[in-house]
C-alpha cells in the first residue's frame, strides 16, 4: 500500500551553539521544512519505508538508502525519525504520528 502525506509549507528552526577549546563560538542552524512524502506502509519489523519526498516548490528527492529509524516522544507525541540518503545528500525526516506532519532537514552533502 502506497501512502502520500501532504503538508503545507512551513519552516521551523533549531539552533545549536557550541564553544571549542579556544573559546570560539560556532552556531549550527538546522531548518526543518514541511514536505510531502511517498512512503510504503506494511507490517513487520520496519512498517514504514520512505521512498521519496518533495519540499513545496522544490525538486523531488528519491531515497537511495534508509540509514536508521527511531521513535522519539516529544511532548507526549510519537515522532518517527528516519535518517535517509539520496544519491549525494543525507537528510533527517520526522513523522509526527499525532499531527500526521512530515518535516525534513538536510544533514550533509
Amino acid at each position: 500500500m502506497l501512502s502520500k502525506t501532504n503538508s503545507n509549507a512551513a519552516t521551523e528552526k533549531n539552533t545549536d551553539t557550541n564553544t571549542d577549546t579556544k573559546g570560539i563560538k560556532t552556531v549550527l542552524v538546522l531548518e526543518k521544512a514541511k514536505v510531502e512524502v511517498m512512503a510504503l506502509f506494511s507490517y513487520g519489523l520496519n512498517p514504514c519505508e520512505v521512498l521519496k519526498f518533495q519540499p513545496k516548490g522544490g525538486a523531488e528527492v528519491d531515497i537511495a538508502e534508509t540509514k536508521s529509524r527511531k521513535l522519539q516522544f516529544q511532548g507526549g507525541q510519537a515522532v518517527h525519525v528516519f535518517e535517509v540518503a539520496s544519491d549525494d545528500t543525507d537528510y533527517t525526516l520526522e513523522f509526527n504520528s499525532t499531527t500526521l506532519v512530515w518535516l525534513a532537514s538536510q544533514v550533509g552533502a
